[in-house]
Formats: C-alpha cells, structure tokens, sequence
C-alpha cells in the first residue's frame, strides 16, 4: 500500500519496498505527469504528425507484405 504524509511545505510518498522496479518508474513517470501542464498544438501541426505516422505505417506495411510499385 502506498501512503502519503504532507506537511507544510512537502509530501512524503512511502512506497513498499516489494514493488518492482518497472512498476516503480510507472508510479513516478505518473506523478511527473500530472505536474506538466498540456501543450496548445495548432490543428495543422496534428495534421502533419498524423500524416506522418500514416506515411510511415504505410512504409511498413509495404515492406512487410513486399509490395512493389512501377
């Protein structure tokens, strides 16, 4: 079981020792998270990033299957 402690100016996390280290790193890559505030990204670069990653899954999928074109 996780417990927190808070005093005035911070907050201790107690984590069990039992925890794997992997499962460790989620619990603190968590917390950062939720300290970061999100990103105002404009529709055009969204756009660009998904034509992107459509370009490059296309890329795959023809090399995997051995597709050619003429």
């Amino acid at each position: 079981m996780i417990t927190t402690k808070q005093e005035k100016n911070k907050t201790t996390i107690i984590i069990p020792r039992r925890l794997k280290k992997n499962e460790l790193k989620y619990v603190v890559d968590y917390l950062a998270m939720t300290q970061k505030k999100p990103k105002k990204v404009s529709k055009k670069k969204i756009q660009e990033l998904a034509d992107e990653i459509n370009a490059a899954a296309w890329e795959k999928i023809k090399k995997k299957r051995g597709f050619k074109w003429l």
